[in-house]
């Protein structure tokens, strides 16, 4: 952090202060944002962080305090990046435009990547585990899944008869 700003003592004063500094050091990577979110020296944040949420984050996450007024999107859009995929306004992937690193927000949860276009691999059970699941909770066992019949999720299909 440079040492030429003084960092506010009020909780809104450092919001402020976080997305001002998000546009002053053009944070264009996750981990800038999120060292600037981060910053133990958010004090009144990080004491509020305390009260209502959690305080500790692995190296994809942190957490934007603030709400209403000037937003987190705001202060991205000025640093260089742009809202690429939106859910609402609380949930949304932005992209910077020189770095290509994508981050995603959910309610003040801010984390690395995009995880609202992408789509993790499905877990796979195995079969055999699954028979036995079902029969260990009374139902039946489950249809024929050879590879002759693959499963289907279109609309068409489920509805046919």
């Amino acid at each position: 952090m440079s040492d030429d700003t003084t960092i506010p003592n009020d909780f809104w004063g450092q919001i402020d202060h976080q997305l001002q500094r998000i546009v002053a050091e053009r944070a264009t990577t996750f981990d800038a944002v999120r060292e600037i979110l981060l910053d133990e020296q958010y004090d009144a944040i990080t004491e509020q962080g305390q009260l209502y949420r959690q305080t500790q984050f692995d190296k994809d996450s942190a957490f934007f305090s603030g709400s209403g007024g000037r937003s987190l999107e705001d202060a991205l859009v000025e640093a260089g990046w742009k809202r690429t995929a939106v859910k609402a306004y609380y949930h949304y992937v932005a992209t910077n435009a020189h770095t290509g690193e994508t981050l995603t927000y959910t309610e003040g949860d801010v984390q690395r990547g995009d995880l609202l276009t992408t789509k993790a691999p499905a877990y796979q059970m195995d079969d055999d585990v699954y028979d036995q699941l079902l029969a260990g909770a009374g139902y039946p066992p489950a249809p024929d899944r050879s590879p002759a019949q693959p499963p289907t999720t279109s609309p068409e299909a489920l509805l046919s008869p």
